[in-house]
This record gives structure tokens, sequence and C-alpha cells, in this order.
């Protein structure tokens, strides 16, 4: 059982390291492709901080 949990991980990590670049390529060329990049400047995506304004 051990060793089928180590192979799927060994495996998983293999095929994501592989494909890593063919996914930054694709992700490029359609962002070129649409013209369209989105960036959240002034958002603050920390769930702990509280802000209070008038």
């Amino acid at each position: 059982m051990v060793n089928y949990i180590l192979v799927g991980i060994v495996f998983k990590v293999t095929v994501e390291s592989i494909m890593l670049p063919v996914t930054y390529r694709v992700i490029a060329w359609l962002k070129h492709k649409e013209n369209e990049d989105h960036y959240d400047k002034k958002t603050n995506f920390n769930p702990l901080s509280v802000q209070l304004d008038d």
C-alpha cells in the first residue's frame, strides 16, 4: 500500500515538473493573444486584516 502511495507521488511530481514549462508557455501565449493581463494592485488578500474606512 505504501508502495502505491510513493509511486503515485513520484509520478505526479514528475508529470507536473515536465508540464510546468509547457503550461507557462500556453498561459503566456493566451495572455498575448487576448491582450489581457490582470493584476490586483490595491487588493489585500490577508484574511486577518481589518480596515475601517470612514
